[in-house]
Formats: C-alpha cells, sequence, structure tokens
C-alpha cells in the first residue's frame, strides 16, 4: 500500500495575502496622500507637509489625512467664520476657537478659551457679530475621489499576484 505525504501551504498562503493587502494599502496611501498635497490650497506650509497616511494592518484600512498637530485642515476644506480677533467659528462641530500662538510661535487653538463667553448665547446670537465667512476650499474629499479608479487597479494589481 502506497502511502502519500501531505504538506499544507495554508500558513504560507495566508501570510503572503497579508503582505499583498499590506502592499495595496500603502500604494493606496502613497497615491491619495500625493493628490491630497497636489490639491492643497498653497504651494508650501504646514497643512501640504502635514498630509500623510496611516496604515492599520489590524483593521485593513488606509487613512489619509493630515496630523493632529495642524487643527486647521477642516476649516480649509468646510470653511468657517471669522468671529471677531482670532476668533474662528467651526460651523461643522459648533464650536468657538480662539486662536493663540505658543511659547514656539506655532499657531493652537482652544475652544475652551471662549466657552465662557458664549455660554448661554445662541448660535445665531454666536454668528451675528461675526466678520466674514471663509468659503471652503475642499482639497482632500476631491483629491480621493479623483484617483478612485487609480485605487481600484492598486487593489487588482496586489491581491491578483
Amino acid at each position: 500500500m502506497a502511502t502519500t505525504n501531505y504538506k499544507s501551504y495554508i500558513s504560507r498562503v495566508k501570510y503572503v495575502l497579508t503582505e499583498a493587502e499590506t502592499d495595496a494599502l500603502k500604494a493606496i496611501g502613497r497615491i491619495g496622500a500625493a493628490a491630497v498635497r497636489s490639491r492643497a490650497p498653497r504651494d508650501q506650509g504646514p497643512l501640504k507637509r502635514s498630509i500623510t497616511y496611516f496604515v492599520k494592518k489590524k483593521t485593513k484600512t488606509v487613512q489619509i489625512g493630515v496630523r493632529k498637530k495642524i487643527f486647521y485642515a477642516s476649516f480649509v476644506e468646510l470653511g468657517h467664520r471669522i468671529l471677531g480677533k482670532n476668533q474662528l467659528y467651526d460651523e461643522r462641530h459648533g464650536h468657538v476657537h480662539q486662536l493663540y500662538r505658543d511659547e514656539n510661535g506655532a499657531l493652537k487653538k482652544n475652544w475652551q478659551l471662549v466657552k465662557g463667553q458664549m455660554r448661554g448665547k445662541t448660535i445665531r446670537e454666536v454668528l451675528s457679530f461675526s466678520g466674514k465667512m471663509v468659503k471652503p476650499h475642499p482639497f482632500l474629499i476631491p483629491a480621493i475621489e479623483s484617483v478612485k479608479g487609480q485605487i481600484q487597479e492598486i487593489v487588482t494589481r496586489h491581491l491578483r499576484r
């Protein structure tokens, strides 16, 4: 009676697929971040330099955006109101932000500084003393939309290997 030896390659296949997924996510992140950088409103500056991507292997996702310290990216993307001296109204979250510079000269925000001044006022009252509305300059969402086809090609190419 002949015996047959069986060797399982399941662990190797899982490893290769995981690597292919990770490579695809990194490629998507690189292309997406480059597209966002190309659409950022200024040629140079902290906003453009802070655009990056993060691959999360556990959830098999990639996040493309700006580093947390560049808080004003949403103001640029979605627009905002200038209320008073160094104050911005974030319509998306309903917060008034007081802007200030820290000891290193970096621009910072703190909505807690304004919270007391705004307590008891309605949004209409807050907006009534607004200086001007700054129009949105969308750069993140349109950039990702523009590379959707390339993203699909990357996934197909990496997972067919």
